[in-house]
C-alpha cells in the first residue's frame, strides 16, 4: 500500500491473478473501546480483526460505532491492490490534532466488500485501544 497525496491514477485489481488470496474478518466480535485526547472516539461491541495472508491481523471498527463529529477527512489516499481505494481521517478533540488517524475502504473492491462500514485506526495515533 502506497500512501500519496492524490489517488493513483491506475487501479489494479489483482483477485483476477490470484483468486485464491486469503483475506477475511474472524468469525467474533470484538469489545474495543478507543480514545484520543481525553476522548472516546469509538466504541463497539462488534470490532473485528482482518486476517490477511501472511499480516499481523487489523482491527476494524464499524463506522456506525465512530464519533463522526470528531473526525475530519483529509487529502490522503492510498490504493491497495487486494482492498480498492482508501479514504483517510484526522480527530480533532480536547484541542489536539491526529492526523489521519484512521482509514477506510468506503467502496471496496468486490472481493473484499465486507469491509464496507468498517475503519481502523493506527494505534501510535490516538492514546489508546483498549479490547475487552
Amino acid at each position: 500500500m502506497q500512501m500519496t497525496g492524490e489517488p493513483e491514477k491506475v487501479y489494479r485489481n489483482k483477485w483476477e491473478e490470484n483468486p485464491d488470496f486469503h483475506m477475511k474478518y474472524d468469525v467474533g466480535d470484538h469489545s474495543v473501546v478507543v480514545t484520543f485526547s481525553g476522548e472516546t472516539i469509538a466504541e463497539s461491541s462488534g470490532a473485528k480483526f482482518l486476517l490477511e495472508a501472511d499480516r499481523t491481523p487489523v482491527l476494524y471498527v464499524p463506522v456506525a460505532d465512530v464519533r463522526q463529529d470528531l473526525l475530519e477527512r483529509t487529502d490522503t489516499h492510498s490504493h491497495c491492490h487486494w482492498k480498492g481505494h482508501c479514504s483517510y481521517y484526522s480527530i480533532k478533540a480536547g484541542g489536539k490534532l491526529s492526523e489521519n488517524a484512521l482509514w477506510a475502504y468506503e467502496d471496496p473492491y468486490p472481493e473484499a466488500g465486507f469491509m464496507k462500514g468498517y475503519v481502523s485506526f493506527h494505534p501510535d495515533r490516538v492514546d489508546e485501544i483498549t479490547q475487552s
